[in-house]
């Protein structure tokens, strides 16, 4: 009885489970040789080709690497189905005739779309490869970190965008009255992109006249701090603090930017003003002055040539003495400490000249009849 039922069981669906064995095998060898890909070939390969120092080679199969082994197992998926399906015997019921007729289409349109994002995928990954060309260009040209990132983007930008269009096609839509359909709504998606396209241009400003660059300390409408990166949008700055502010590039490209640290000068202006009382001795002065050129000059933290100290102002109630110098660090925390400690020995050698600060009086006499 039971060899029975076994025999007209195996009768009706051996060869099903046999296709369906088969398509798992199928799945199974695809998900090895992807992993084959990914953990062993991968690696080997990447060792040859930095032994022989090919840097754009060594971006692209570092780029190429998990997408590769992502379409392999797709292709486990969509071939072992396949498989199954053109294994499966004639005379299917009625619900399930799609299995072969309109299942293997869909199998191969969505290999089809899985490459088009495996080749997209890669890309992206492996977009630093075109920096690599303009940092090594013939003519030596200097190239900075902001424009090959900003161009990163823009190179990013258009994959994903080429690549969303092939796939809207392979799904079926036409695009072309897609776009038509979006240019009805044109005046409002250009209205809403405003801000979004003043930023993007502002950015294209940026990185082509080149105000800064990443890793600068800058300044700009009270924001002060290193510049993180630049993207299509905006402009990341560590402030002081330690906060992360996010500035809009057209706000940026707009204003008046004071760059502390450009081209790795590293230095930082600092210039004001003393104000002594005004029946201060000539000597105490000149006594007061050479001490303060000989403080400056002497001090490891400022830049001996850029000290400028000179007796410059005879005001109402004070005598006005102006101080410039470049301190050596330009990190905003340095550039504070330094100051400080040049305001108390300002106010240490005040002592010891004998001379006093000045603040605002005013005399007033009275005639008494």
């Amino acid at each position: 009885m039971m060899s029975e039922w076994i025999s007209r069981f195996w009768g009706s669906y051996g060869s099903i489970i046999i296709s369906a064995g088969f398509a798992l095998l199928i799945g199974i060898v695809l998900f090895i040789v992807a992993a084959v890909i990914r953990h062993k070939i991968g690696p080997w390969l990447q060792k040859k080709i930095d032994k022989k120092k090919h840097p754009v080679l060594s971006t692209i199969l570092h780029g190429f690497g998990v997408p590769v082994s992502f379409f392999v197992k797709v292709c486990g998926v969509g071939f072992g189905l396949l498989f199954f399906v053109n294994a499966l015997p004639a005379g299917l019921p009625n619900s399930l005739v799609w299995l072969t007729t309109r299942l293997p289409g869909i199998i191969f349109s969505a290999l089809r779309i899985f490459s088009i994002i495996a080749v997209a995928w890669g890309l992206v990954r492996s977009s630093s490869t075109h920096t690599f060309f303009l940092q090594n260009n013939k003519h030596n040209l200097h190239i900075g970190k902001s424009f090959t990132r900003f161009l990163t983007a823009i190179f990013n930008g258009v994959v994903v965008a080429f690549a969303a269009v092939m796939v809207i096609t392979e799904l079926g839509y036409d695009v072309s009255a897609l776009i038509t359909g979006l240019g009805l709504g044109g005046l409002t998606i250009a209205l809403a992109a405003k801000d979004s396209a003043a930023n993007f241009f502002g950015g294209l400003v940026l990185v082509t006249e080149r105000p800064f660059e990443i890793g600068d300390w800058v300044s700009c409408d009270g924001i002060e701090g290193t510049v993180l990166d630049i993207n299509l949008r905006s402009t990341k700055i560590r402030t002081g603090p330690g906060s992360l502010t996010v500035v809009p590039n057209a706000n940026l490209s707009n204003s008046a930017i004071t760059n502390w640290w450009s081209g790795g000068t590293e230095k930082r202006h600092t210039k004001f003003k003393i104000s002594l009382v005004v029946s201060t001795p000539e000597a105490n002065l000149q006594a007061y002055l050479s001490a303060i050129r000989t403080m400056l000059q002497n001090d490891p933290e400022v830049q001996t040539d850029s000290v400028q100290v000179r007796f410059t102002d005879l005001a109402e109630s004070s005598l006005d003495v102006s101080i410039s110098y470049y301190t050596t660090l330009p990190g905003y925390a340095d550039f504070l400490r330094i100051k400080e400690r040049v305001n108390f020995a300002l106010m240490s050698l005040a002592e010891e000249t004998g001379v006093e600060f000045a603040y605002p009086t005013r005399t007033l006499y009275v005639n008494e009849k």
